[in-house]
């Protein structure tokens, strides 16, 4: 393949941002599990592609979450690509999990039609055919349509519960943070440990203990999930969180430590209303825009 040349002969190409460095996120996860789902639609060819540094050790941790196959894994591995430093990227159909095509001028992207998943105010709309959107976050817009982005729900693996209490804190810096001003309350908390997942590790006292991720069996290590604020780049806003979902799923406790920001509180809604709503099944609305 062409330096800075990707060329998808795929019915349906799922990437995110050509100019990110997502890592670990909940785009990563969208990624596979939308691929998985597509893979399993009739007359539908999908593929993935990682824009960004990854690679397939990385992707065989995720996996390891769902409930799959030998021949499932398989699938995915044959159709899922690396290429990063894109400049051009031609397609038939792709879909952006984050709703960015580019951060900055640079990115060519030929396609026959550009879908997004709208993940914050900002995004390619311009660029695009379709944004799917939640309506109850975002105002229409004249090639915006109604969609709520969900979980695999269904293929995520039975874990265990730890004996001990121990808490958790997503902390990857791109889009989460733990303020110092934090960890003096975190300490007062009675856990014997909390995990602190981050692609960088942070200097702390115990009971913190600093975990790459993505970590295997990572349902398996902690019984609350302590909810800090959004931080790095990103705006006070959180669209469509998937780990309050997956904590649910689990039975994780849920623990409120920053603002309850717009988008959590229709995820947290839906999570109490209409949890059916969140779970990506066969019928997903996503096919007739495809």
């Amino acid at each position: 393949m062409t330096s800075g040349i990707f060329v998808s002969r795929n019915d349906v190409l799922l990437t995110c941002c050509l100019q990110s460095s997502h890592g670990v996120s909940g785009h990563t996860m969208e990624m596979l599990e939308y691929l998985y789902y597509l893979r399993r639609v009739e007359n539908v060819d999908a593929a993935a592609l990682f824009p960004f540094e990854f690679s397939q050790d990385r992707v065989r941790t995720i996996l390891r979450q769902y409930v799959l196959s030998q021949e499932e894994l398989d699938d995915l591995f044959l159709n899922i690509h690396f290429s990063k430093n894109i400049k051009l990227l031609k397609a038939k159909t792709v879909i952006f999990v984050d709703g960015i095509i580019q951060y900055r001028p640079g990115v060519k992207v030929i396609a026959d039609k550009i879908i997004l998943f709208r993940c914050a105010r900002e995004c390619s709309a311009e660029m695009a055919d379709v944004v799917l959107q939640d309506t109850r976050l975002y105002p229409d817009l004249s090639n915006s349509a109604h969609y709520i982005k969900k979980v695999l729900v269904d293929k995520l693996r039975p874990c265990t519960r730890p004996t001990e209490k121990i808490g958790m804190i997503y902390a990857t810096r791109s889009c989460r943070e733990l303020p110092t001003r934090m960890v003096d309350d975190f300490l007062k908390m009675d856990f014997s440990k909390i995990l602190v997942l981050s692609d960088q590790p942070y200097d702390l006292p115990a009971p913190f203990v600093n975990m790459s991720v993505p970590v295997d069996s990572l349902f398996d290590k902690f019984t609350h999930f302590l909810y800090t604020p959004v931080g790095g780049y990103c705006e006070p806003f959180d669209c469509s969180p998937r780990l309050p979902v997956e904590c649910k799923v689990h039975g994780k406790e849920f623990v409120l430590c920053a603002p309850l920001y717009r988008g959590l509180d229709v995820r947290l809604y839906d999570m109490k209303r209409n949890f059916e709503s969140l779970k990506l099944k066969k019928s997903d609305g996503l096919l007739k825009y495809l």
